[in-house]
């Protein structure tokens, strides 16, 4: 099941001044992938989607994407009731990318995300992106919940993406088929299973 999570203006405006710190921290730093305001407005969207989800299911969250000198942490840490936690990694795409480009971790950041977190989340944005394209909106929906295991994406075939001009990224690329659903996620932060 796909959750589809609505951000107000206010969240929007939220993920864009993170975005902006982020840019000004790292915009010359040469990264697996765009190193752009865009790409940075469109990751923020998708963790503060993400920690709204969460934070409304009733668990306990740290958010560490918020604080600029934790980037190298996973996006959000759950905290179980039994005192362990779960780290999630959240990866956003805008719609226009996801059937070809989306489902992506570079293979050379595969070691890195292993130390980093237990799982990743996928987020799917729809365009228009606030902020960056022309949108009238109140509320901005976002796609969050479908998530795989560092197992699913280690298994998963290793292609070169990249279309047109784009830079060409050897990645892990997972089929959508094989994503994990939400209601399964929520077992696993709840400790159920």
């Amino acid at each position: 099941m796909i959750m589809n999570i609505a951000l107000s203006r206010q969240q929007v405006q939220e993920a864009h001044h993170l975005a902006c710190q982020s840019i000004a921290k790292w915009g010359n730093a040469r990264g697996y992938y765009n190193n752009r305001l865009r790409s940075h407005l469109i990751g923020k969207i998708g963790e503060i989607a993400t920690e709204t989800w969460l934070r409304d299911t009733g668990l306990a969250l740290t958010p560490h994407y918020r604080d600029l000198s934790k980037e190298r942490f996973c996006d959000i840490s759950v905290n179980r009731a039994n005192a362990s936690e779960v780290r999630i990694e959240v990866k956003s795409w805008s719609s226009e990318y996801w059937l070809d480009l989306g489902r992506c971790i570079a293979v050379r950041q595969y070691d890195a995300l292993c130390q980093k977190c237990d799982l990743v989340l996928w987020c799917v944005l729809p365009r228009p992106i606030p902020v960056i394209e022309t949108i009238e909106y109140d509320e901005y929906m976002v796609d969050v919940g479908r998530w795989s295991t560092l197992e699913d994406i280690k298994t998963a075939p290793q292609v070169w993406t990249g279309s047109g001009s784009m830079r060409k990224v050897y990645n892990y690329q997972l089929d959508e088929k094989s994503l994990r659903d939400s209601e399964s996620l929520l077992k696993v932060l709840k400790g159920l299973i």
